[in-house]
C-alpha cells in the first residue's frame, strides 16, 4: 500500500514531465491491484485539472485515487475573508471556488507558494496576523523548486510568520495528520481496512511529507529526483527519528526493488 507524491516525485520540477518509471510504477500497481493514493501539495490547478493533466502525460489512475488540498479547503477555511497569498493560479482557483480576497481586515492569511514574495506582502502578512487573523498554509513544504533554483517552501515561510508574530499556524495539505487521515480514508475504499503503518510513503520532500508521515508510523521512501540532489544535503543533518527508512534516486530503482 502506497502513498505517493507528485512533483519531484512522479514528475519533474523543470518541465513537468514523467520521472524515469513513474508511470511504470503507477500501471505496476493497477496490474497487481495494489491499493495506493496520489497524494500531491498542488494549489495552482483546481483539482480536476491538475489531475486532467496528470492523465494526459500518461499517468492511468482514477479520481478516486487522488487527493490535494483544495479538496479538503472547504472544511477548514471559511470562504468569507480570505488575504491569501500564491501565484496567481493559485489566487484565481480560489475565487472560482467561491472564496472572497480581503486584504484590509481578512479572518485568516492563507498561505501557497510562489517564488517571489515581496518584503511587502510579508509586512502585510505581519500587520494582519497581529491584528488577530489567523494563519493558515495550505501545505508545510520544506523547500520549493523551479527553474533550477530552490526557493523556501510554504512550511519555511510559516514558520518565519509563526516567529515573528508568535501566531501558531495550521495546515490544510502534507504533512498534516488531517490530510494523511483523509488520505488513508480514501484507500482504505479500495480494500480492507489499513493502518498508517501498513502504508509506504514516496516523497522527495523529506522534511515536508516524509518527517511527519514517519511520526504517524508510515515507512518512509525518499527520492532524490526532486528538491535535494542527494541525500547527503539533507538527511545528515535530520533528526534521527525523522530520517527516511529507505533513500532511492527514482521511481525506476524503486520498481526495480519490487
Amino acid at each position: 500500500m502506497y502513498f505517493i507524491d507528485v512533483q519531484g516525485t512522479l514528475i519533474s520540477d523543470s518541465d513537468k514531465t514523467p520521472i524515469r518509471g513513474a508511470v511504470e510504477f503507477i500501471a505496476h500497481l493497477n496490474a497487481s491491484k495494489t491499493p495506493y493514493m496520489i497524494i500531491t501539495n498542488n494549489t495552482k490547478k483546481a483539482s480536476k485539472d491538475f489531475y486532467n493533466y496528470l492523465q494526459s502525460i500518461g499517468f492511468d489512475f482514477s479520481f478516486e485515487h487522488y487527493l490535494d488540498p483544495l479538496m479538503l479547503l472547504d472544511g477548514r477555511v471559511e470562504k468569507g475573508s480570505v488575504a491569501a497569498y500564491g501565484a496567481q493560479e493559485f489566487l484565481d482557483t480560489l475565487v472560482s471556488m467561491g472564496y472572497t480576497l480581503n486584504y484590509e481586515n481578512p479572518q485568516t492569511v492563507l498561505v501557497a507558494i510562489k517564488e517571489d514574495f515581496s518584503a511587502d506582502e510579508y509586512a502585510q502578512m505581519i500587520d494582519f496576523l497581529l491584528a488577530g487573523s489567523s494563519l493558515v498554509g495550505m501545505h508545510e513544504t520544506s523547500i520549493y523548486a523551479k527553474n533550477n533554483k530552490r526557493y523556501p517552501g510554504v512550511g519555511a515561510i510559516l514558520k518565519l510568520l509563526e516567529f515573528a508574530t508568535s501566531v501558531k499556524y495550521d495546515v490544510v495539505g502534507k504533512p498534516s495528520v488531517a490530510f494523511y487521515n483523509e488520505a488513508l480514508q480514501r484507500l482504505n475504499k479500495q480494500g480492507k481496512e489499513f493502518h498508517f503503518n501498513d502504508i509506504e510513503i514516496i516523497s522527495d520532500d523529506v522534511k515536508g511529507d516524509l518527517g511527519g508521515a514517519k511520526e504517524l508510523g508510515m515507512k518512509t521512501l525518499f527520492v532524490t529526483s526532486g528538491k535535494y540532489k542527494s541525500a547527503q544535503e539533507i538527511v545528515p543533518f535530520l533528526e534521527e527519528r525523522l530520517k527516511p527508512d529507505l533513500v532511492f534516486a527514482d521511481m525506476q530503482e524503486i520498481l526495480e526493488t519490487i
